[in-house]
């Protein structure tokens, strides 16, 4: 059975990641322009993902592997109330209660997506 894991989209991310466990943190947080791309912001909400040891490189092979992976039809199923995966048994009007009373974090969730997509 063939994984994520398997997939060029992965192994490219890994091999960013042996590259940039060599660089530190602190040559990277005093890079504007880095600071910027790493940094969404919706609805009085702030993503600041600046700190974490990762560059616009890693956000696209990021992005690249969340393609591969088909996240944004698996997020649509879940909120289609769609089986999502074989150990569970999610209903509808589950999926239907939490996002009812999580609209707000739906609604940031569906803008930062929209913004790093």
């Amino acid at each position: 059975m063939t994984t994520i894991a398997d997939t060029a989209e992965w192994k490219a991310l890994e091999a960013h990641a042996k590259e940039i466990r060599k660089m530190h943190l602190r040559d990277l947080v005093g890079d504007g322009e880095r600071r910027a791309s790493l940094t969404v912001s919706a609805n009085d909400f702030i993503l600041d993902c600046s700190r974490q040891n990762a560059t616009p490189e890693t956000k696209q092979l990021l992005l690249a592997l969340s393609r591969a992976a088909n996240l944004e039809g698996k997020k649509s199923n879940m909120f289609l109330g769609a089986k999502i995966n074989d150990t569970e048994g999610a209903r509808k009007d589950v999926i239907e209660e939490g996002i009812e009373d999580n609209h707000y974090i739906t609604t940031i969730t569906t803008t930062i997506t929209k913004h790093i997509m």
